[in-house]
């Protein structure tokens, strides 16, 4: 799927197959299109701008939660051979903390949220 990333004068900037290209810009009696990846006709109102996407993903970092946990986690430069610390994350839910709390550490011994 094309989508328009930026409308120029001389052309557009549109993501097209996963890669970000110029190409120029027509207008007919119908509106203003461009030739898609297909060598047809798209126009403007019928295609997405990437900006509107880009303002869907800030509105759900809002929706993010702030989590904080106490790790127990495996530390080798240590004696005993485990630490204990506190973290923070941001994430949409429980579950999604949990496993950004697993991605930062090697080997969790106990985690609890705080």
């Amino acid at each position: 799927m094309t989508t328009i990333i930026e409308v120029q004068t001389r052309g557009l900037k549109v993501r097209m197959n996963n890669q970000v290209t110029l190409i120029a810009k027509h207008k007919d009696q119908e509106g203003e299109y461009f030739l898609n990846e297909n060598l047809q006709k798209q126009y403007f109102k019928d295609t997405v701008f990437e900006k509107e996407e880009i303002e869907e993903k800030e509105e759900q970092k809002e929706e993010m939660k702030d989590y904080k946990f106490e790790v127990e986690y495996a530390h080798k430069g240590r004696i005993d051979g485990w630490a204990l610390t506190t973290t923070r994350v941001k994430a949409a839910s429980y579950e999604d903390a949990i496993e950004k709390v697993r991605r930062n550490f090697k080997t969790i011994y106990e985690i609890s949220q705080l």
